[in-house]
């Protein structure tokens, strides 16, 4: 008998398959673990989801640090983002995903500069 393998799926296996896994090493443990890791996003993945609705919703990446969009943090994850391309550890691929959301997400110039501005509004006028 297999530990930790149901009795249906040591059906489907020769024994001698389930010795040459357990051999190298792959337990029935670590292969739930590893299939719940390719279904599990990761926080960057999540992060990038987020960019990407909120992008679709305002047009851009601008947000201040303390922005959160449905719940998530987004403006301290997109900082993080912004100083790791300072840094130059984040990944290409998350560099142009974020290009294709907002080529402005990580200006050159101070965030400050792009919070949208409001004009006063003008004077009540009255009837003649």
């Amino acid at each position: 008998m297999e530990p930790g393998v149901p009795a249906a799926e040591r059906q489907t296996f020769p024994k001698l398959t389930y010795k040459a896994i357990a051999d190298i090493g792959i337990t029935a443990a670590t292969a739930r673990t590893v299939t719940a890791s390719l279904t599990t996003a990761t926080p960057g993945e999540i992060g990038l989801a987020h960019a990407r609705s909120y992008a679709a919703e305002h047009g851009n990446l601008a947000v201040t640090d303390r922005t959160r969009h449905n719940g998530h943090p987004l403006g301290s994850w997109l900082l993080r983002q912004r100083q790791r391309a300072a840094d130059g550890r984040i990944e290409p691929a998350r560099i142009t995903a974020l290009n294709a959301l907002d080529p402005h997400w990580n200006p050159p110039w101070p965030l400050a500069w792009n919070a949208p501005t409001t004009e006063p509004a003008p004077p009540p006028t009255t009837a003649p």
